[in-house]
């Protein structure tokens, strides 16, 4: 029984080391909103990945860049490959970002707006940049003055190679950017902040541990059903807190 337990083993291991990764040579931007409100910058997320970088902004301002050849992590679940970033098809960068003072940070978003942000908009960052150890974070205040992981794979942008050289691997594209780095960004990250007291949309914690827009800073404003009657944070259901309908599942 041992002999064969080891015998398995081996072939899992095998498989394992065989794998194939694929690449993309991804050109990332970063942008302040509102501007004047802080400062953003972009970096590799782990040392393999920096030696990788054809470009990148040298100093923290109100827009930075990234390209990068950078590697998939993970392979579980499919379908999740968009702004919150999937179990499967994850190309990794660093975001570090700090506001000026008088403002303070909402979140990592997608598309700009001009004035309200919903959860769907916004990135879903995680910590550990290898496949074993990635946990995603559903607060999306995390301190991104110490730089946190978001996903900015761009499901549009075709695999360029792989580490078995098809048809070119990661060092053939890093060598020949010409051919595989487009002219326009693959993804465009918009740094939210918002003025401190302000009334401005930002993400909030409810009571049923669930991140909703509201359009004023009172977290505690009593919660409504459909109906109009005052009920707990625990009801489900439509919820309407701030003049803002939700759903508690």
């Amino acid at each position: 029984m041992k002999k064969i337990f080891t015998l398995i083993a081996g072939v899992m291991i095998a498989a394992s080391a065989s794998a194939t990764t694929p690449y993309k040579a991804l050109y990332v931007v970063a942008e302040v909103s509102p501007a004047g409100a802080g400062i953003v910058y972009l970096d590799a997320k782990n040392d393999e990945d920096a030696a990788y970088v054809l470009d990148k902004s040298e100093d923290y301002g109100e827009t930075a860049f990234i390209k990068i050849v950078g590697g998939e992590n993970g392979g579980g679940d499919e379908g999740e490959a968009d702004g919150f970033g999937g179990n499967r098809g994850t190309y990794e960068v660093k975001v570090y970002a700090e506001p000026e003072e008088g403002y303070e940070f909402v979140c990592l978003a997608g598309v700009q707006r001009d004035q309200e942000y919903a959860y769907a908009d916004c990135f879903k960052p995680f910590t550990g940049s290898g496949q074993s150890d990635r946990v995603y974070d559903w607060n999306l205040y995390a301190n991104v003055a110490d730089g946190i992981l978001i996903n900015i794979n761009n499901v549009e942008h075709a695999q360029d190679g792989d580490s078995d050289g098809n048809p070119v691997n990661r060092d053939g594209i890093l060598a020949d950017p010409d051919t595989y780095f487009k002219a326009e960004p693959d993804t465009k990250v918009i740094v939210v902040y918002k003025e401190e007291g302000a009334e401005y949309p930002k993400l909030v914690e409810g009571t049923d541990g669930v991140l909703h827009v509201v359009m004023s800073a009172d977290e505690n404003a009593p919660v409504y059903n459909v109906v109009g009657q005052q009920v707990s944070g625990a009801s489900k259901g439509i919820m309407i807190q701030n003049g803002r309908k939700y759903i508690v599942k």
